[in-house]
């Protein structure tokens, strides 16, 4: 999972009109579910995660790709609002064109990661591949260790990848 936010701050005097915005990481983590139901994990998704945030307190949000759509009735029952994104296919919202946005905004120095240990190196370790049909593909890399000490399948790049994207799209709050 990855906890964003997105807030103004003052403009680049070379452009004075345009607004910038400020995309903060406050944190990100890979959890190792160890076979829980999907109800316990939206119940700790709930008080691990919205817990620590005021505004989300008051209405628990989460925002998961297509995958996510078995997950939607045990959220609704912990009482988390689960918004469903669709990334596949060649539209301006395709994962593809995701991974670029945050690319670009990191770039920009417009997002600002946590202190979270391995991050950089997992988000370096992306790669964007062409394919023969002229598609993009994106490669993921595989983190050294989930908290068991296995190997793990997954990395946080893509829940980074999707609360970044997902803030860009929304307007900057005034207040951090």
């Amino acid at each position: 999972y990855a906890v964003t936010s997105s807030r103004k701050v003052p403009a680049d005097p070379r452009n004075p009109d345009r607004p910038l915005r400020m995309t903060r990481i406050h944190e990100t983590k890979a959890w190792p579910l160890n076979g829980l139901p999907p109800r316990d994990v939206a119940f700790r998704v709930v008080e691990a995660v919205c817990a620590k945030y005021p505004s989300l307190k008051k209405r628990p949000r989460a925002i998961v790709n297509e995958d996510g759509e078995s997950f939607q009735e045990s959220a609704r029952q912990a009482g988390l609002s689960l918004e469903i994104v669709k990334t596949s296919g060649h539209t301006n919202q395709s994962e593809a064109e995701r991974y670029r946005a945050l690319r670009v905004a990191m770039s920009d120095r417009a997002v600002q990661l946590p202190d979270a240990p391995g991050l950089i190196g997992e988000l370096r370790g992306v790669r964007a591949r062409a394919t023969a049909t002229g598609n993009e593909v994106i490669e993921l890399p595989r983190i050294k260790k989930l908290e068991g000490g296995k190997l793990g399948p997954v990395c946080r790049v893509p829940a980074v990848m999707l609360a970044v994207s997902e803030s860009l799209l929304w307007g900057a709050q005034a207040e951090p």
